[in-house]
């Protein structure tokens, strides 16, 4: 589960929006390059939070994430042909609905929202969910087990309680 890789897919999924005059990014590094909206609108994609379900069975730690993805749509024109916010919105369901990030699930949404209207654009939000599973590492290359992390004994007067 690659934040960076999975960013990048949906990023380089959203592309095809970039014919209609706008930029698609991810979130710059550093929060003073957020810039304002050039050409016909910005589509920003960051990572924002893992929802994770309890493990599954009894033996290796299996737990399902619900990664959610923002994209930060701001766009100059409500109902201007392929750049208006009325056709973005269907073409960004069109792209994600269904895509699939390395290591995820298809994708889904969870919400599309009007935000706000500035003087000089017109400000949506997007939630998309990329479902994925991860699992405890099972060798010492990847760190240690995640029982091993959570479980260790209790000292007792300098002894190991069991």
């Amino acid at each position: 589960m690659n934040i960076s890789l999975i960013e990048a897919a949906i990023v380089e999924r959203l592309s095809p929006l970039r014919n209609a005059g706008l930029l698609v990014r991810a979130l710059p590094n550093e929060p003073g390059e957020y810039g304002k909206v050039v050409g016909n609108g910005v589509v920003t994609v960051s990572w924002s939070v893992d929802e994770g379900q309890p493990p599954i069975g009894m033996g290796a730690i299996e737990q399902t994430i619900r990664m959610l993805w923002v994209l930060d749509i701001r766009c100059k024109n409500l109902r201007n042909g392929d750049a208006g916010a009325m056709s973005l919105r269907q073409a960004i369901y069109a792209l994600l609905i269904g895509f699939k990030p390395p290591g995820c699930r298809k994708m889904y949404v969870q919400k599309f929202e009007f935000v706000d209207r500035q003087e000089s654009y017109w400000h949506y939000e997007a939630i998309f969910v990329a479902p994925t599973t991860i699992t405890e590492a099972d060798d010492e290359e990847t760190g240690p087990l995640l029982s091993e992390l959570l479980f260790e004994p209790i000292e007792v007067n300098g002894e190991a309680a069991e």
